[in-house]
């Protein structure tokens, strides 16, 4: 990933998360997905924070925005990816706070 598409990445991921915090969820999806769309291939080994946190914010505004099998998706590739017992379980979190 060249330098300027990097910082374009961040950019909407800083963005996508302003979005959510103030529950623009529909907005926060497109910057996320935007951002997604930017990494590449081997983000999950060449950005893994970067990605991981991408992959876990979209997926709770995807469920946040009704759209859950999006969001099922999403989780389900971060879970695959995941390098640590703690990030596998920061997911796992997530999903069963969703079940509740």
């Amino acid at each position: 990933q060249s330098f300027p598409v990097c910082i374009v990445t961040k950019f909407h991921f800083v963005l996508g998360n302003e979005a959510k915090n103030s529950t623009a969820y529909k907005a926060a999806i497109i910057y996320y997905s935007n951002a997604i769309d930017l990494l590449g291939n081997n983000s999950w080994e060449k950005n893994y924070r970067l990605t991981f946190e991408l992959y876990k914010q979209h997926g709770e505004c995807e469920f946040l925005s009704g759209n859950f099998e999006s969001s099922d998706k999403l989780f389900d590739i971060a879970l695959t990816n995941a390098k640590s017992k703690f990030d596998k379980a920061e997911i796992n979190i997530i999903k069963l706070a969703q079940l509740s």
